[in-house]
């Protein structure tokens, strides 16, 4: 399915139309009860954490469109 932006051009599918940092792109959030990962969720951004191995790994997901954030941003993944 094409999506189309208000000023006629193509939008590309899954990319945010517009992604200023005080809008949520997640309006429809994750509710996860008895995994072995735990998602956080930001404004354009969502911090998903891998609690089954040691230590944590945490992988940072961004909506297309959107700046990535930065290390400031979305804290530093452990190792």
């Amino acid at each position: 399915v094409n999506t189309y932006k208000a000023d006629g051009t193509l939008q590309a599918a899954g990319m945010v139309g517009n992604c200023a940092a005080s809008d949520d792109v997640f309006p429809e959030k994750a509710s996860v009860f008895f995994a072995n990962f735990q998602v956080h969720y930001m404004k354009t951004y969502k911090r998903v954490v891998n609690t089954a191995v040691i230590p944590n790994k945490v992988y940072i997901l961004y909506q297309r469109g959107c700046p990535t954030p930065t290390t400031e941003d979305a804290g530093t993944p452990q190792r």
